[in-house]
């Protein structure tokens, strides 16, 4: 008997919570590693949006600094100037932001030609304003005229090159971002479609784990209530014992087995000596 009590020291009972926390730990780390997956994917997509923004937000600054530009050598306006400047200043930090996309070597390449062709139309503004100032202390001239119009001319030839820099970064990413969009949807098809793969798997190893629990569980019911029939047709001194292989059962069943195999040669024993208590009499 003492046996048996060592022997049923981890219960059904615990066996059935340590399945049930391994399969759940299993579940819970494959769901941590595809939201790691899908979180990163969709941070990757939130930085390309963001960078997008920023490049449509410098070239917005761009245009307006060009329109600016174009006022300033008809009118030599300080007010136009305070707004140059303040263009370029915006449009000089979305560009430094851009420069983060560290991933894509063709687009850090691309950023630098813009930045190339920004820095152009930077020396050829500073040329406008040098010439601008000189319009301010004296006459405006021919030749000052004609210089602040090749200076303009030579603007806009770079801010046309800047146009179309500008398209090809925004293409390509769009580009980029459509494919992120699509990883981002099939991701999460793949994760719903996976969720419902390990709740199946999950649900049908707990059944067949049951199913096994029960079976050894069953057999050991069987035998007993097969046993309680026999006793009560009337065969109690010819009833001898349970007996079931314990490969078969769980050690708590062998415990219960064993209790009613002495509780019945107990109640043999003492319907014996009531026998011979009455011969004797």
């Amino acid at each position: 008997m003492a046996h048996l009590l060592k022997k049923t020291d981890t219960t059904t009972k615990q066996r059935l919570i340590k399945f049930f926390a391994l399969t759940l730990g299993i579940a819970i780390l494959l769901n941590v590693v595809t939201i790691m997956v899908h979180v990163t994917i969709k941070r990757n997509y939130d930085r390309s949006m963001a960078q997008l923004l920023n490049l449509n937000q410098f070239y917005f600054q761009l245009d307006e600094l060009n329109g600016h530009v174009r006022a300033y050598t008809q009118k030599g306006s300080e007010e136009e100037k305070e707004s140059m400047e303040s263009c370029r200043e915006k449009m000089n930090d979305f560009l430094s932001k851009l420069n983060s996309r560290k991933e894509n070597t063709v687009f850090r390449r691309d950023v630098t030609d813009v930045k190339g062709l920004i820095r152009t139309y930077e020396e050829s503004l500073e040329s406008v304003y040098q010439y601008m100032g000189q319009v301010q202390q004296e006459r405006m001239q021919p030749e000052l005229a004609s210089k602040i119009n090749q200076e303009y001319e030579k603007m806009q030839k770079v801010y046309q090159m800047i146009y179309d820099e500008f398209k090809t970064l925004e293409m390509e990413m769009i580009e980029d971002i459509g494919a992120e969009r699509k990883m981002i949807n099939e991701r999460e098809h793949f994760y719903y479609a996976e969720l419902a793969v390990m709740l199946i798997l999950l649900l049908s190893i707990g059944m067949a784990y049951a199913r096994k629990l029960a079976n050894k569980i069953n057999i050991a019911i069987d035998a007993l209530t097969k046993a309680s029939g026999e006793i009560l047709s009337g065969k109690l001194l010819q009833f001898q014992c349970v007996e079931i292989p314990g490969e078969k059962i769980d050690a708590e069943m062998q415990l219960m087995v064993h209790a009613f195999n002495t509780m019945i040669a107990k109640i043999k024993q003492q319907m014996q000596e009531i026998e011979e208590n009455a011969s004797a009499d």
